[in-house]
């Protein structure tokens, strides 16, 4: 019977069923038949999405960023979603800045494009889910920064496992750590460190910083939490220069 909830009744051979199961893919050749454009991990992808958004969604479309196409696109929040596996989307399958050409094509018509890797949802699939949403304007769970309380932490294992829970790079090590709290619980969090060398960073002041990780809870928005956080910052450690780095296969880096 069909794995994705649905009350399918369907045939495969072994062969594929072991390749699926291998990938992690639907299993359902209903739902995922064996011929068809998307792959079943993007299936899955457009499933959550439809599931979430009733606008106009476009498939596989390649008029709008000619001549690259759009895997999932949302035309009424200028927003598109791009499912990247591994075998077709690694260094040997695609020129080295084939990513960014398509990103900066869609930035030209002003759609953002998102970039969801295999592996990511593979295993961080609830982070990824929870950036979806967030960009599909969804989020139900609104706290305001005003009725939170904001501390200095200094326990490294609370900060490591909440950047591993709902951060998409996950853990690093920092020296300043700085949350907010909603009703004694985490939910908001930023962290800063010295300029790294090998982001090809020279200073050797100790008064400039880089800012490495923000995150808020999964499925959680915490609106004017990054301007409260940055500002109790600003006032206590009194910086010369702050930079920070943007993943752009998610992020615009207007934060």
């Amino acid at each position: 019977k069909c794995d994705c909830g649905k009350k399918n009744n369907f045939t495969i051979n072994r062969v594929l069923y072991y390749k699926r199961k291998e990938t992690k893919t639907i299993l359902c050749t209903i739902c995922n038949p064996i011929n068809k454009h998307q792959s079943g991990l993007e299936i899955q992808i457009l499933n959550f999405i439809k599931n979430n958004y009733n606008g106009e969604v476009i498939l596989n479309n390649r008029n709008i960023i000619n001549p690259y196409e759009l895997d999932i696109y949302l035309p009424d929040l200028n927003l598109a979603f791009e499912f990247n596996g591994l075998y077709w989307h690694n260094e040997l399958n695609k020129s080295n800045d084939y990513h960014n050409k398509k990103t900066n094509k869609c930035l030209e018509k002003n759609i953002q494009l998102v970039h969801i890797y295999e592996d990511d949802w593979d295993y961080k699939q609830d982070i990824v889910k929870s950036i979806i949403l967030n960009k599909l304007g969804v989020i139900t769970n609104k706290i305001f920064a005003r009725k939170t309380e904001i501390r200095e932490i200094k326990d490294n294992k609370l900060v490591k496992e909440f950047l591993n829970n709902n951060h998409l790079q996950g853990f690093i090590g920092s020296k300043v750590k700085i949350g907010l709290f909603f009703e004694n619980e985490l939910i908001s969090l930023m962290t800063f460190g010295g300029l790294r060398k090998n982001m090809n960073s020279k200073s050797k002041n100790e008064n400039e910083y880089e800012m490495l990780r923000f995150c808020n809870k999964l499925n959680t928005n915490v609106i004017g939490g990054a301007s409260k956080i940055f500002n109790f910052f600003l006032k206590n450690y009194k910086p010369i220069q702050i930079i920070s780095y943007a993943d752009r296969s998610y992020s615009n880096g207007n934060l």
